[in-house]
């Protein structure tokens, strides 16, 4: 779903106005493609030592209700977008959710609030979608859609945080890009086109590895994080996108926009994975020379341009741009699908190796080293813990980890946006460790049992190295795992993040390690030990 600051996703206009309760389903099942299936029989992993923990079930999905409105848990702060069935809103967390909160207090009075105790707050986009007025056909696809984008654990890719429904909405809690989109920040060098086009092979390859297409991937659609000159980019609305089960599917639905759209989706063909690649193909072409490579004086000259896929490399610009990079763009803006390059075929093209040694970021040496004794601590702690980091490293912003994206980079050697165990054992050797001491770590930090190390797997193995673990961001951990807004964490809340599935002794057995006072609930007061205890730990340990 769009996340943009200054524009709303094109929504279709809703076919009826049928009333229906909407329930947001939170698989179970992996959404790894078949590299990472294959990777399940990687014998460094130990897939019996405990139970998945899937991200869709680290995001929330709660019912609202007249004790939980969505204006009692996060404050308007600017309306940001607004379409014929949904708003974005810019938003920051109350910081004490009003529960039963009504929201009748005038529209400027939530504009303006004291700004003096929101000094470091975290701002997300909210988008909000009115279910009356589309037809279950639309509310079908819309899960579809949020499915998805719960799915996704990529630094490239938008964020979904959390999700609420009731009879009348739908709520999605949102990363947040303040950027603006490529369009914003024209005209680029060779150097930085580049770069982007680095960062959005890594997430497209991730999708497709996943088996899912895009299908609308255009300059809109690639936001700025923030208004930092070196922010990334990140890829947002997955409204078009589609998950298969089968990687060699084809279908022949035309959809997207039609200046990035290929020329077999626009006739109407059978078309796959390499659709994406052709839309990457004209975004490459105007990031380096700042003008749409096909053109018509109307919407079906534009189709008849595009189809031919005849295009040039004429005028002054490209008389500054390396034969490379030209040859980049005929590797994958090309008619044939069957000739275009893949995502991770595309990675490895001379023009983008090239461009990397010219901007690559080598971490800071003390980093890397943090980085590893907070993997040695990570694996040694209990179940509990390791839980609680996930949650908390789901829930980061960009802002929080800037330091451990550049190390998760120099881990990820095959920018996949993954970790894999070749790749972990190759950084981690270096540390005098043993083959068997990293076995032990990367099975820990594998949660997901995929046989790879995820971004916020990694996050969640890190964060102790940035000093995030603050109160206000624990309490906030603590009660998305508290599902059922009790103020413990109960048997129940770990069922619904660990899966039915999980066995009860297990589940015994993580409370046990910080229930304090034996009532088989953990408090607030006992998620505090766990941390207090580890940075004192550490202090005796620095003496």
């Amino acid at each position: 779903m769009a996340l943009k600051e200054m524009e709303i996703a094109n929504v279709p206009q809703p076919a009826s106005t049928e009333h229906s309760t909407i329930i947001i389903t939170s698989s179970n099942h992996s959404t790894k493609g078949k590299q990472q299936e294959e990777c399940d029989q990687d014998p460094y992993v130990d897939s019996s030592s405990s139970p998945v923990i899937h991200l869709n079930n680290l995001i929330p999905n709660k019912e609202l209700n007249r004790k939980l409105k969505i204006w009692g848990i996060y404050e308007k702060v600017a309306l940001i977008g607004e379409g014929s069935i949904s708003n974005i809103y810019r938003v920051r967390k109350r910081t004490s959710p009003q529960k039963g909160f009504l929201c009748c207090f005038s529209r400027s009075k939530q504009y303006k609030e004291d700004e003096s105790s929101h000094a470091n707050s975290t701002y997300y986009a909210l988008k909000t979608i009115d279910t009356r007025l589309v037809n279950e056909s639309y509310l079908e696809e819309m899960r579809h859609e949020i499915d998805i984008f719960k799915s996704l654990d990529h630094p490239h890719l938008l964020k979904a945080y959390e999700t609420y429904h009731s009879q009348k909405k739908i709520c999605i809690i949102m990363e947040l890009c303040t950027g603006g989109d490529l369009y914003s920040r024209l005209p680029y060098s060779e150097r930085q086109a580049g770069e982007i086009m680095t960062s959005l092979l890594s997430a497209v390859s991730y999708m497709h590895k996943n088996n899912i297409m895009h299908r609308d991937l255009k300059f809109e659609n690639i936001m700025f994080e923030s208004d930092a000159r070196d922010a990334p980019v990140k890829i947002i609305d997955f409204g078009l996108s589609k998950k298969y089960l089968d990687p060699s599917v084809v279908v022949s639905e035309r959809v997207g926009t039609i200046y990035t759209m290929a020329p077999e989706v626009i006739e109407t063909k059978p078309y796959s994975f390499k659709a994406d690649m052709f839309s990457l193909g004209v975004i490459v072409y105007m990031l380096l020379s700042h003008q749409k490579p096909f053109w018509g004086m109307n919407k079906w000259e534009l189709e008849r341009s595009i189809t031919a896929c005849i295009y040039n490399f004429d005028g002054k610009v490209w008389k500054t741009i390396t034969n490379d990079a030209k040859d980049f763009i005929r590797s994958i803006l090309i008619k044939n699908p069957d000739k275009r390059l893949s995502a991770e075929e595309a990675k490895k093209h001379i023009w983008l190796q090239k461009m990397s040694l010219l901007s690559s970021k080598i971490p800071d040496p003390s980093l890397i080293d943090d980085v590893e004794q907070s993997l040695v601590r990570y694996a040694d702690s209990g179940e509990f813990k390791r839980l609680v980091l996930n949650v908390l490293a789901h829930r980061t912003t960009s802002d929080d980890i800037k330091n451990l994206r550049v190390a998760f980079d120099s881990f990820d050697s095959e920018n996949d946006g993954i970790i894999s165990h070749k790749e972990f054992k190759e950084q981690l050797l270096r540390f005098n460790l043993s083959e068997e001491e990293v076995n032990k770590m990367f099975e820990s930090i594998d949660v997901n049992h995929t046989g790879n190390i995820l971004y916020h797997e990694f996050l969640a193995a890190t964060l102790e190295t940035q000093h995030y673990i603050e109160e206000a961001k624990l309490r906030d951990a603590f009660d998305s795992i508290d599902s059922d807004e009790s103020g413990y964490i109960s048997k129940e809340d770990l069922y619904s993040i660990l899966g039915n599935n999980c066995l009860e002794s297990y589940i015994e057995q993580i409370i046990q390690e910080v229930d304090t006072d034996s009532d088989g609930l953990v408090s607030f007061e006992d998620v505090l030990k766990v941390f207090r205890d580890q940075k004192k730990s550490d202090v005796l340990n620095n003496m």
